[in-house]
């Protein structure tokens, strides 16, 4: 999995490079670990030295096939916005491969291209051994006298 780590207008650390790795990309690895699959990290300080709850974590997960996952969190620490956002973008990502591994579509499972011939031969003996079973009844309609 490829993971890329952006911040703007805050200082990049090492720890926090590292937290990432730890707890959000060692996560994710645990159930879903594809090469072809990104994750896209950025941290942001919105009112920069001023505080508050302005520490915003944007996560992006995009597996192939699927469709592309964003979860953003906001709190005061970046530490504690990606923990929130870890655990919701697990959920998602865990809900996307249930949604894979569900079978499509609106046909019977018990007959997923239609009836077979070797199917309906079967059925017809089936009939034939059941001493219970009624013949098939064909009706013929009589013609009307007097019409061609």
């Amino acid at each position: 999995m490829k993971v890329i780590v952006q911040a703007r207008h805050i200082e990049l650390s090492s720890a926090l490079r590292n937290y990432c790795e730890v707890h959000l990309v060692e996560h994710i690895r645990r159930f879903y670990d594809s090469e072809a699959a990104q994750l896209v990290v950025q941290f942001n300080d919105t009112n920069g030295t001023k505080g508050g709850n302005d520490q915003d974590v944007h996560l992006t997960f995009y597996m192939p096939n699927a469709r592309a996952i964003h979860v953003e969190q906001v709190s005061d620490d970046a530490f504690k916005s990606l923990d929130m956002a870890r655990d919701r973008l697990i959920r998602r990502i865990k809900e996307e491969i249930r949604r894979w591994r569900q079978p499509g579509g609106h046909a019977p499972l018990d007959r997923p291209l239609g009836r077979t011939a070797a199917a309906s031969e079967r059925q017809l003996t089936a009939r034939e051994d059941d001493p219970e079973a009624s013949p098939p009844k064909v009706h013929v309609d009589e013609p009307v006298p007097g019409v061609k």
